[in-house]
């Protein structure tokens, strides 16, 4: 009975498990503990100046690979900035547009727009006519852009039409779509679009030019001539036979590419 009670007692004194599930540890002799505090008095952490100059190091070394560099200022300046409901009338005006400047923007817009129709229309520092073109009939961005797109979708799917026909006459049992081919044929409606946002892009460069003075700028020209005409809208075979695959023993798998 001492024995057990003695166990008891013992078990008593001892200190839970940690959350983590690992025994905690207790240290009864304080010479341990002693030695174990002069250790971590003993290590040394790791010298800052060590560590600066090795990113100095890695800076010049990537910088020097690159040719280029950002940095950033060391001190952030903060602003305090009020809330709009602290605005008095006249900060409201200056901040936002009213009714009757949006008025005289928009009959700046049709004024413009009937120039540009009677092809009156002169670009210069305070007036451009980018943002308008889809608002006239001769530009007309929005109907082609339609149709381009349209049209590459449907060359695009009788490609892979033409490509799925020639797999079944060489009775192969596998397909892999010609993706050259594909994007070849892709390309040839993007082309027109590729060349009128690079032309935008050059006009917008001179236009922030300090040095184009004085400021010249002439229109991009209107791809509407060189697009393709609309192709005649057809079901492409491919598209059938995944409406009605053939289930047949001897069917060849054909793996037909989502458009």
């Amino acid at each position: 009975m001492c024995i057990n009670q003695d166990k008891k007692s013992k078990s008593s004194r001892r200190r839970p498990r940690s959350s983590a599930g690992s025994p905690t540890t207790v240290f009864g002799n304080m010479d341990i503990v002693d030695k174990l505090h002069k250790g971590m008095q003993n290590e040394q952490p790791a010298s800052p100046k060590t560590t600066s100059e090795k990113r100095k190091t890695k800076k010049s070394s990537s910088a020097s690979r690159k040719g280029k560099s950002v940095s950033f200022f060391k001190e952030v300046t903060v602003r305090q900035v009020l809330h709009k409901n602290n605005f008095t009338e006249e900060e409201i005006c200056d901040s936002w547009f009213q009714a009757d400047e949006y008025t005289t923007i928009r009959k700046s817009v049709l004024k413009n727009l009937d120039l540009a129709k009677m092809d009156l229309f002169r670009e210069g520092p305070e007036s451009t006519y980018r943002g308008l073109e889809k608002y006239t009939s001769t530009g007309g961005i929005k109907e082609s852009i339609r149709r381009r797109r349209q049209d590459a979708i449907w060359s695009v799917l009788d490609e892979q039409d033409l490509q799925v026909d020639k797999a079944e006459e060489q009775q192969l049992t596998y397909l892999v779509y010609d993706d050259k081919a594909i994007r070849e044929v892709y390309k040839k409606h993007c082309r027109p679009t590729i060349d009128a946002a690079r032309c935008a892009g050059r006009l917008d460069a001179q236009a922030a030019s300090y040095e184009n003075e004085p400021f010249e700028q002439t229109r991009c020209p209107t791809d509407s001539k060189s697009t393709p005409p609309a192709a005649k809208k057809k079901t492409p075979a491919s598209i059938r036979r995944m409406g009605a695959p053939d289930t047949s023993p001897g069917a060849a798998p054909l793996i037909p590419m989502a458009a």
